[in-house]
């Protein structure tokens, strides 16, 4: 049986925000799935003073991936979120996929490298962890695999390492203008070694196109 609309507020009176919600956006609720959604909602709502949520119960939310391995520690995420947060699938499910990723993250952390296999970019997605890419996550990865056990199974944890893997911006400044034209680069970055080239000076700015100036970057 399909509720919608008015009728999902009356099936559900303390989740009719996030039923009516997604019945508007074309999801169809039913009876089971409503209740299913409100038991897990009511749950964070009243702070775990309600029933605790099963297995069963997420599974007949149309929640996937409540094991009982993972069933507490879900549970606890759910009594984390804000109100409001767990009215819907959509929500709901999100907390799960965020579970589910850091205890990935987490196992390489307590891995040797190369088992579990190392976290994506996705992975860390899903976490809600942000700035990762292919071009940073072997440094992010490598990182997590030095934190001792239990330093990588939260989002800010995890994001703390990210954000550190991330240098300043490199902002040149001029220091002198004779020829050839010097130009060293003030850098409080993680400059591993030193590079010296020439370029002419069309590459850099409007100073006398013909001309070549010296580079120099630091340590």
């Amino acid at each position: 049986l399909l509720v919608e609309g008015a009728a999902a507020a009356d099936e559900v009176d303390s989740n009719a925000d996030g039923i009516t919600d997604a019945v508007s956006e074309g999801v169809p609720i039913s009876d089971e799935q409503g209740n299913a959604v409100e038991k897990i909602d009511d749950y964070n709502r009243t702070d775990g003073s309600s029933t605790t949520p099963e297995v069963s119960d997420y599974a007949d939310a149309g929640v996937i991936g409540v094991t009982a391995n993972n069933l507490a520690v879900v549970n606890a995420r759910i009594l984390a979120e804000e109100e409001e947060g767990t009215n819907t699938v959509v929500e709901i499910q999100r907390l799960v996929t965020e579970v589910n990723a850091l205890a990935v993250i987490e196992a390489y952390n307590n891995g040797d490298g190369t088992t579990p296999p190392p976290p994506t970019p996705e992975v860390y997605a899903d976490a809600g962890i942000t700035a990762v890419t292919d071009e940073n996550v072997d440094d992010v990865n490598a990182r997590v695999l030095a934190q001792d056990p239990g330093g990588a199974d939260t989002v800010p944890e995890v994001q703390a390492l990210v954000s550190d893997n991330i240098p300043p911006a490199v902002t040149p400044t001029v220091t002198a203008q004779t020829w050839p034209l010097s130009i060293v680069t003030m850098c409080t970055g993680r400059i591993t070694r030193l590079t010296l080239r020439t370029a002419r000076c069309s590459d850099i700015g409007t100073w006398r196109p013909s001309r070549l100036c010296e580079i120099r970057w630091p340590l």
